[in-house]
């Protein structure tokens, strides 16, 4: 078992990672994202598939006003992690209120009773609950790894600015060649330098 790792993977749900058309770019995100599922499984590195249920925001009252509101998600019938992905009984699923991961969830307590010390963290939005939840696991002092081509954000701009502005402050990041290179030399065990 690589001890102390963990892989996160981030709102990859039907009313956002799903899909619309054979160029869209999810199809390129599932692939990868499946590629280091299989990679951690292959090591025994636990898997965490964060979810975000749609929520009707016309009717909470409380909703912060914004400048820039998020555009409604499409209604799926059902509306949960994408089939691909395959959660295995041992993986654990945290449902997320909001961006970050560690807000009014559950994840805390999974890392810990795992003896996490390392996040590898992939999904969508880059730039929003990715970002949010790398911001979070940083300040509970993680070592975090984040996967350049493993998350999509809202944005090539916005991606770009996160993968080469943000993320080189508050983690390593690797391409997902990268990591799966990095896990074969190191057997999972090592923590990353850095």
């Amino acid at each position: 078992m690589a001890d102390g790792i963990a892989l996160l993977v981030i709102d990859m749900q039907e009313s956002m990672a799903r899909s619309q058309t054979p160029g869209d770019p999810r199809v390129r995100l599932l692939s990868t994202i499946r590629v280091l599922v299989r990679q951690a499984q292959f090591y025994s590195i636990p898997v965490g598939y964060v979810w975000t249920p749609t929520l009707d925001v016309s009717r909470d009252t409380r909703a912060p006003m914004v400048d820039r509101p998020a555009k409604p998600l499409p209604t799926t019938l059902e509306d949960g992690l994408l089939e691909e992905l395959l959660v295995l009984p041992k993986d654990f699923v945290v449902t997320k209120p909001g961006w970050s991961a560690f807000n009014f969830t559950a994840l805390g307590h999974y890392l810990a009773r795992l003896d996490i010390h390392t996040l590898v963290v992939t999904g969508i939005a880059t730039n929003l609950s990715v970002e949010s939840t790398v911001r979070d696991a940083y300040d509970h002092r993680f070592h975090v790894i984040t996967i350049s081509d493993g998350m999509l954000g809202t944005s090539k701009d916005e991606h770009y600015f996160t993968i080469t502005r943000i993320f080189p402050r508050i983690s390593r990041v690797m391409t997902s060649t990268e990591l799966v290179n990095w896990l074969g030399t190191s057997k999972g065990g090592a923590k990353p330098r850095g």
